[in-house]
């Protein structure tokens, strides 16, 4: 099972497949810096040496090399987040949203599995909360959200992503009701900032991308 964890002094976290070295390069590491960085954890919450499969498809578990020294000296136990990966899909002007039994509305998507890639986990959990295909587009943020009613915080990775569909979307069990909002609408609905942050980002990089 992948390894669900981000440390308070750390970079990231998260996943399988080539996306942990991702995350450091978005940070301005190296490609080399990012793989010698990875390729040297051992020991940290369980991750033993790495193999040939690890480096193959790099490590489950990405933190700096100097908080994993720092927690085996102080018996320093990092926090445990759940993971969540959400898209956000734009069709005809307006994005897709589904409303929680929190009554808030969120941006559909959900928990990865192992073996799956961030942009697999977000198209399948897309598909089975609202049977819309899309595709899997550019990371847009990564956040903490803390849902007070559950008392727990949740890593938050949004993508933006492309409907693969001209059909309505279809209300699942896992929520209370599905819409579809234009982003002059966003500001006054009952959702989470970030949320509404990776909203707007997305639909600025849609109109960039018109206008060229």
């Amino acid at each position: 099972m992948a390894c669900r964890e981000l440390t308070d002094t750390g970079i990231a976290v998260v996943g399988t497949g080539e996306w942990p070295v991702a995350v450091l390069m978005r940070l301005g590491w190296s490609f080399e810096e990012a793989t010698v960085m990875i390729s040297g954890i051992t020991g940290c919450m369980g991750v033993g040496p790495l193999t040939d499969r690890h480096r193959q498809r790099p490590a489950l578990l990405v933190a700096p090399v100097l908080a994993s020294q720092a927690m085996a000296g102080s018996g320093y136990v990092p926090h445990l987040y759940s993971i969540s990966i959400k898209g956000v899909v734009v069709r005809d002007g307006k994005v897709l949203l589904l409303k929680n039994e929190r009554e808030e509305w969120e941006l559909p998507g959900g928990r990865i599995e192992p073996e799956e890639t961030p942009e697999e986990c977000v198209a399948r959990e897309i598909t089975e909360e609202t049977q819309w295909p899309v595709n899997t587009g550019p990371i847009l943020d990564t956040w903490i959200y803390y849902i007070n009613a559950a008392e727990r915080h949740v890593f938050i990775v949004t993508y933006g992503c492309y409907p693969d569909t001209d059909d309505e979307p279809v209300l699942s069990h896992e929520h209370k009701e599905v819409g579809l909002f234009r982003d002059d609408e966003i500001g006054g609905l009952n959702m989470p900032d970030g949320y509404k942050r990776s909203i707007m980002t997305w639909f600025a990089q849609l109109r960039a991308a018109e206008s060229v």
